[in-house]
């Protein structure tokens, strides 16, 4: 075997020329042929199944008379007594915090 570039002798199995430094040109091996598989046949889809239909919920019947409660709770009304009561202790609250943050 000679070199395409130069001319020189290649040795067998050389990959390139000693003397250019060409690559040598492979010859392809004979290739046993790979069997290939048979494809699977595709299964058919399916057809879709209908959603099932959601069931009719009945109407709400609309109340003649409203419910009586029983045990129901008034709400409570702040009575002057109690404003009383309750604004002597932020009074006293107040002169307190006053003589500790100022007579101390």
């Amino acid at each position: 075997m000679f070199c395409e570039q130069c001319g020189a002798p290649i040795p067998e199995g050389a990959r390139f020329c000693e003397e250019c430094g060409a690559p040598v040109p492979q010859e392809a091996a004979p290739v046993a042929p790979v069997a290939q598989p048979e494809p699977k046949p595709e299964p058919k889809p399916e057809p879709p199944k209908p959603a099932p239909k959601p069931e009719p919920r009945p109407e709400p019947k609309p109340d003649a008379q409203p419910i009586p409660r029983s045990g129901t709770v008034t709400p409570r009304r702040f009575s002057p007594p109690r404003l009383v009561i309750g604004a002597l202790i932020l009074a006293i609250l107040g002169y307190a915090a006053y003589w500790v943050l100022y007579m101390m």
